[in-house]
């Protein structure tokens, strides 16, 4: 009968789409990680996380500026991002940004 093809729908408990508080500790627990990147390049990183509210995984992630994005500190930053597991959320995608600042 073709419902089987539906998708469940996501958990009502999951909220529509991450706030600071989900926020606030997730940047917390990626910051040493991202201090651990610093390879070339220092200073200010700012970050676009596209994630998906299913699964809680990042579609995208691109640091700003080209110089930033390109040297070795941005690419192990947005790797870094890439892989995170972020929280679940009901709203199908979420653009995050992020700032870092490496020293």
């Amino acid at each position: 009968d073709g419902m089987d093809a539906m998708k469940p729908e996501p958990p009502k408990e999951l909220p529509y789409k991450l706030r600071d508080k989900q926020l606030k500790p997730l940047t917390a627990s990626l910051e040493p990680k991202v201090l651990a990147c610093k390879k070339d390049k220092t200073g200010r990183f700012k970050v676009k996380v596209v994630v998906v509210g299913e699964t809680g995984k990042a579609r995208s992630a691109r640091v700003y500026g080209k110089r930033q994005r390109n040297s070795d500190t941005g690419k192990c930053i947005t790797a870094l991002l890439l892989q995170t597991q972020y929280p679940q959320f009901r709203r199908r995608t979420q653009t995050l940004t992020f700032r870092f600042k490496i020293k």
